[in-house]
């Protein structure tokens, strides 16, 4: 059911309540239907800044941003930031805010200079877009930029292409005159048929570029470019997404990407698809590409489409394709809301989670990499075909040991670790079928029967369940239950 905020009672309350799922003039309950989304902080959703090469001049894109849970957009636009002060460094914050009508704008909030500068401190209605630091006397920002296409293939990273769709090929122009380039006599037009990341007997599909000598990952804050669609338009002919995939190295695998892959993007989640003959400024914070974060370097890229149309052959065209770095800290991520049930605890950008003694968190990228799996407090489990002569536990990451197939006497000795009061502990124990062999047990002293007695040795092909809780006031693992297979 919907939740109801009672307001002034215009006419009949009984009717009003009747109708009270069914919004209209004369109901005095307003539904969820009716209530304006709004959160508790502000977010950058997509776009970002990147430097142009020129003076103080950084080229902003189109930005979707939220103020108090409100979205807004502003169109790509140039700030040009003051030259450095005489004497010290700052650091300036470019910025998504609203004017004093309310309308959107981005602004460039400037820092004080300082021997060892912070970051400007932002007004409540303001949405960090990035930091950027300006060097004493500085004409320049000190950013630094690798180019992978200006003007054309050459002296920047290898465009190529490869597969086909029905007999299409995908294809690419690297010398284009057409549309109009942003800079220099050419562009990349290119003939996008076919999708693909891996297929299993070929690499990534569609258009893409390499270099021979790949970059530091962490150098590079922002992958920076220009993009054109064409008419009649990109999904005008049939195609719905166009993918960004960034890899580690030149090598385009057709299996085993993760050994490579970086991960990829909706290029459409930062710029207009359906904006046609027209280039848009794409940054992407090369953060957003993270379904491979322990890879360290940045030296292939991937533009494919989807869905896969026999006779279809959507064009776009880029230019201006560069990493850049030399920016502030981007501090402006992403926050979830945590809650102990109802009880709000806090915003945060980074979830730790703490698995309980005796047992353990299994945290893992999947294998798709486009998302991770968590199983909580699971069972620390020690599984053994046979301990041998000793068995030595560490209380802290083990809760149940497993023995299938013991085949000597043996001792379980004093568990390490720092064990909690009430904290449980089972053995089941197997031996290894061999009946004329016996497989004696001597227990540490730390282990306390209550009211059992403890097993002398395993009987053959039988199972036997030992369980234990600590006592911290005694120091000692209460064995409180013994089972035997009849």
């Amino acid at each position: 059911m919907s939740s109801k905020i009672e307001r002034n009672l215009p006419n009949n309350a009984y009717q009003a309540a009747v109708n009270a799922e069914n919004p209209s003039a004369t109901n005095p309950y307003v539904t969820e239907s009716e209530l304006p989304t709004v959160g508790t902080g502000n977010q950058l959703i997509s776009g970002g800044a990147s430097y142009s090469g020129t003076g103080m001049v950084f080229n902003v894109s189109v930005l979707v941003y939220t103020i108090e849970g409100v979205e807004y957009t502003t169109p790509a636009v140039d700030v040009t930031l003051l030259v450095g002060d005489p004497s010290n460094p700052r650091f300036d914050a470019i910025v998504a805010t609203l004017d004093s009508n309310e309308i959107p704008l981005v602004e460039v909030v400037q820092g004080t200079p300082a021997g060892t500068p912070s970051t400007p401190t932002l007004e409540p209605d303001q949405v960090l877009v990035q930091y950027v630091l300006i060097g004493a006397n500085a004409t320049n920002p000190s950013i630094t930029t690798e180019y992978v296409y200006r003007n054309d293939q050459t002296s920047d990273w290898q465009g190529s292409v490869n597969d086909q769709y029905c007999g299409i090929p995908n294809s690419a122009d690297f010398t284009s005159s057409t549309p109009t380039p942003v800079a220099g006599a050419a562009c990349v037009l290119t003939v996008s048929s076919r999708f693909g990341i891996t297929s299993g007997t070929t690499s990534p599909r569609g258009l893409k570029f390499a270099t021979p000598n790949p970059v530091s990952r962490e150098d590079y804050a922002v992958l920076s470019f220009y993009i054109n669609f064409p008419s009649p338009g990109f999904t005008q002919q049939g195609k719905e997404n166009l993918y960004l995939s960034l890899w580690a190295d030149n090598v385009f695998p057709t299996s085993n990407k993760g050994a490579h892959y970086l991960g990829y993007v909706l290029v459409q989640n930062y710029c207009n698809i359906n904006l046609l003959d027209t280039w848009q400024l794409v940054n992407i914070p090369t953060a957003a590409f993270f379904q491979g974060p322990t890879l360290t370097t940045i030296g292939g890229m991937c533009f494919t489409s989807l869905p896969n149309l026999c006779g279809v052959e959507a064009k776009f065209a880029l230019d201006e394709i560069k990493l850049q770095t030399g920016f502030g800290p981007q501090l402006n991520i992403a926050t979830v809301d945590v809650f102990d049930k109802t009880n709000f605890i806090g915003s945060t950008a980074k979830l730790s989670f703490v698995s309980k003694k005796g047992h353990r968190n299994k945290i893992t990228p999947s294998i798709s990499g486009d998302s991770v799996n968590i199983q909580l407090n699971n069972l620390g489990v020690e599984e053994y075909t046979t301990a041998g002569a000793t068995l030595n536990i560490n209380a802290e990451t083990t809760s149940a040991v497993i023995i299938n197939a013991q085949d000597v006497n043996f001792i379980i000795n004093t568990p390490t670790g720092n064990p909690i009061n009430g904290q449980k502990l089972i053995f089941r124990m197997l031996d290894d079928g061999n009946a004329s062999i016996a497989k004696a047990i001597t227990w540490s002293a730390i282990f306390e029967p209550i009211g059992v007695t403890l097993p002398g040795n395993l009987t053959a092909t039988k199972l036997l369940y030992v369980g234990c809780i600590y006592n911290s006031n005694s120091g000692k693992w209460d064995v409180v239950a013994i089972t035997e297979e009849a």
